[in-house]
């Protein structure tokens, strides 16, 4: 599936299917393998948007981790290229860049919605009543990083002449406070 482009591939919307094994991608999806090829012309089994795009030659890597393939990273120019083996080892280089990115993301997407989950899990689903009290709650998520809260009363006189509590509560990141 696509899920980013930039230049000749990018009026192909983000999503498309590619199947392992068909075309110039799925061929180095398949194998683990980087893939050149000098000169398009003539070359059955290439994706229509790269047909579409004119384009000369491809330099395709793929995107390994821990052992598998997670995706593809390719290049291509317009006119007809050799790619040396030094081009396919610095594409390779960045593809191993751009796998281990692409990873973190998906590893801190996963823990982060655990993390939610367990906060949402661990709050109650209605403010306790009392007579004579307005309750309310609201769910934030933690912040990233350290993190100091407080909490407290306050009496406080009103303008009819009765005193009240108010309890109160703040948290923040460093020295920034919120109420």
């Amino acid at each position: 599936m696509i899920e980013a482009t930039y230049g000749y591939a990018q009026t192909v919307e983000r999503g498309f299917r590619i199947a392992i094994g068909e075309g110039f991608t799925g061929r180095i999806a398949a194998t683990g393998r980087p893939n050149v090829i000098a000169s398009v012309a003539g070359v059955p089994a290439l994706e229509p948007f790269l047909r579409e795009a004119d384009i000369g030659s491809l330099l395709g890597v793929p995107l390994r981790r821990d052992g598998r393939t997670i995706g593809v990273l390719h290049v291509g120019t317009v006119r007809s290229r050799q790619f040396t083996n030094e081009d396919t080892s610095l594409l390779q280089l960045a593809g191993d860049r751009a796998a281990l990115a692409i990873e973190h993301s998906r590893s801190y997407e996963r823990e982060r919605g655990v993390v939610e989950t367990l906060q949402r899990s661990l709050i109650t689903r209605a403010p306790a009543t009392a007579a004579g009290l307005q309750m309310a709650a609201r769910y934030q998520p933690a912040a990233c990083g350290p993190t100091s809260v407080a909490t407290g009363t306050t009496r406080s006189p009103s303008k009819a002449g009765r005193s009240g509590w108010r309890w109160w509560t703040w948290s923040g990141t460093g020295s920034r406070r919120r109420r």
